[in-house]
């Protein structure tokens, strides 16, 4: 069933008339305790929706609202690794990255925790090459920059991590983000960077998104350009551009 069909989606809609001329300011002042009332307090979390336009009416119809839109089912599916992306026909597994699915769960037969274990592994070891300068660009130099190429989450979600474990950072690998499908956001930060000790990372998860992959097209004509030039003056260079790993330096 379309959820705008559901009569607590309809009640919502006629509440936001009521809502739409109050102010913050007298919805605190009318209820002291609004604050404490319309929050959530967990361990060194806190989850404050006070500052949103909402009353007791609204709140109860928005439970109610999830409650018909069987919201915990769809949770419980979640969890369970069924197939609840129903965009792209497959399961939802945020929840295996950070060891929360509450049973074993399989896809294509192999356990999700397997799978993760498995990727973060393997991220591991290229982390500890890139780090120690083992991981090098076609012409042998050690990689110095890594631009990320991603919009939304395939953007903020790194950029947020680097930011929280900046004090941990190796000073020798810079990062950068392009997310703006403007040309001139990569152009400037290309022009800042060595072509032979760049590497990219596309960040998708389809690999469809539009920008990502206008982008990712851009960085391959970069790449492409340096090649010509690089023939022109004679170069034997090799025929692709691989990033190769080369014997890591003891620490």
């Amino acid at each position: 069933m379309d959820i705008t069909q559901f009569p607590s989606w309809q009640q919502l809609n006629s509440l936001t008339e009521k809502m739409h001329d109050r102010h913050l300011r007298e919805l605190f002042a009318e209820d002291p305790q609004r604050a404490a009332r319309f929050s959530l307090e967990l361990p060194e979390f806190l989850l404050d929706y006070s500052k949103n336009l909402i009353d007791d009416e609204v709140f109860v119809n928005l439970l109610q609202l999830a409650r018909d839109a069987d919201l915990e089912g769809w949770r419980r599916r979640m969890f369970a690794g069924e197939s609840v992306n129903c965009t792209e026909g497959r399961p939802v597994l945020h929840a295996a990255l950070r060891g929360g699915l509450p049973g074993p769960v399989s896809v294509g037969g192999v356990s999700a925790d397997a799978l993760v274990e498995g990727e973060l592994s393997r991220l591991k070891e290229f982390v500890n090459l890139l780090h120690n300068g083992a991981l090098t660009g076609c012409t042998g130099k050690r990689i110095t920059d890594v631009v990320n190429l991603g919009v939304g989450g395939s953007h903020l979600g790194p950029e947020m991590v680097i930011e929280a474990l900046r004090a941990h950072r190796c000073q020798e690998v810079q990062l950068h983000f392009v997310s703006n499908v403007d040309g001139a956001q990569l152009a400037d930060i290309l022009a800042q960077l060595d072509m032979e000790s760049t590497l990219f990372v596309v960040s998708s998860k389809t690999f469809t998104t539009s920008e990502t992959m206008t982008n990712a097209r851009s960085a391959l004509n970069w790449f492409g350009v340096w090649r010509r030039r690089r023939s022109c003056c004679g170069s034997t260079s090799s025929q692709s551009l691989p990033v190769r790993k080369r014997r890591a330096r003891s620490a």
